[in-house]
């Protein structure tokens, strides 16, 4: 993807997080709470924001909020199994306990 590309894919995921759909079904889950990271994986995997307890609108805006700030990188090529393996070491390593 080119940069302009980077910023519409970015762009669409901060939005999410600000939306009121999202925060909508995260309070309609049994729990009414989810715990979310953003990774982006090209080449080396790259955990872009920590693992984060979004548990209404304000936390879900901080969340948004923290991604819009992370620089975009530029990187040449993708490896999804790299990335599967990142994310699975970041699930049995987070402080978070799953049900």
């Amino acid at each position: 993807m080119d940069i302009e590309e980077q910023k519409v894919q970015r762009e669409g995921y901060v939005n999410a997080f600000r939306s009121a759909e999202i925060v909508s079904s995260v309070l309609a889950g049994q729990l009414k709470k989810i715990a979310v990271t953003f990774v982006e994986c090209g080449g080396a995997a790259v955990q872009v924001v920590p693992w984060t307890l979004i548990d209404g609108s304000e936390s879900a805006a901080r969340f948004a909020e923290d991604l819009r700030r992370q620089p975009i990188r530029r990187i040449s090529f993708t490896s999804i199994s790299n990335a599967l393996a990142f994310a699975r070491e970041l699930i049995r390593t987070n402080r978070f306990r799953a049900s």
